[in-house]
């Protein structure tokens, strides 16, 4: 029986085994198997290296002496899973307290790093914005200042025709208009808000991991392209999957596991 403590301190297990199932520890094989039955098997065990079959009745001894050596093994077999079911009993129940404490931090884990990814793919989204708002606004900026500037060249250029008409009519002759020198505006952007920075990369991450499954060994060839696979060579299976040839009897299966990375 199994007995589970539980007070303001850790939990602790009272296993005690069941009585009278076996009587004390095991000490030797002779305290678990009856003797009769251990009896039995050394006189059968005897008497089948001893047996000669040179005829029908010495075939006809053998043959039931075969029969006795079933029977003997059958009521060892349903001996030793008498004995052994209240350890597979006790094993049981003590995966099962394990996995009662186990299971609910596991969900937790499960459900905390699904928070924290979701947290950070939403804060990796906030910034992203923030910076194409941003670009969006400087680009807008400096297409208004080039208009700007455009427009202060063409008056100043509409302005040098004039006097250059002005200054002709006095002169009775034709005056070259002088134009007027580029003009130039520095663009100063205006100062970007501040972006706060998304939150640091969790220690705690998934990525994929591959590993070899065997699916059918009796399908997997003992040679395939000059490289030789039996005794089975997992290592020249994976590589032969990874090189994109196809193993009969085996396939790459990709799984979820939890990293733990640097903080």
């Amino acid at each position: 029986m199994i007995h589970e403590t539980v007070g303001d301190g850790p939990r602790h297990l009272d296993i005690t085994m069941p009585q009278p199932v076996i009587s004390g520890a095991i000490k030797s094989l002779f305290e678990v198997v009856p003797q009769a039955l251990v009896g039995k098997f050394k006189e059968l065990t005897t008497f089948a290296n001893a047996a000669e079959i040179t005829d029908a009745t010495s075939h006809k001894i053998a043959a039931e002496i075969l029969v006795k050596i079933h029977a003997a093994d059958k009521a060892l077999e349903e001996r030793r899973k008498e004995v052994k079911a209240p350890f597979i009993q006790t094993g049981k129940a003590i995966d099962d307290i394990m996995k009662s404490i186990s299971d609910p931090i596991i969900g937790a884990k499960k459900s905390l790093i699904a928070r924290i990814s979701e947290y950070e793919q939403a804060e990796k989204r906030r910034i992203y914005l923030l910076q194409q708002e941003a670009e969006k606004k400087e680009r807008e900026e400096r297409e208004a200042h080039e208009l700007e500037r455009k427009k202060l060249q063409s008056e100043a250029d509409a302005a040098a025709k004039i006097e250059a008409d002005e200054a002709a009519e006095l002169l009775g002759t034709p005056v070259e208009v002088v134009a007027e020198k580029p003009i130039f505006m520095p663009f100063l952007p205006a100062k970007p808000a501040a972006i706060i920075p998304a939150a640091p990369k969790s220690a705690v991450t998934q990525r994929t991991v591959k590993t070899l499954s065997i699916t059918d060994a009796s399908k997997i060839p003992r040679e395939l392209g000059g490289i030789q696979l039996w005794t089975l060579n997992e290592m020249a299976v994976r590589k032969l999957i990874d090189a994109g040839v196809t193993v009969p009897g085996a396939e790459i299966i990709e799984s979820k596991v939890d990293v733990m990375g640097r903080g």
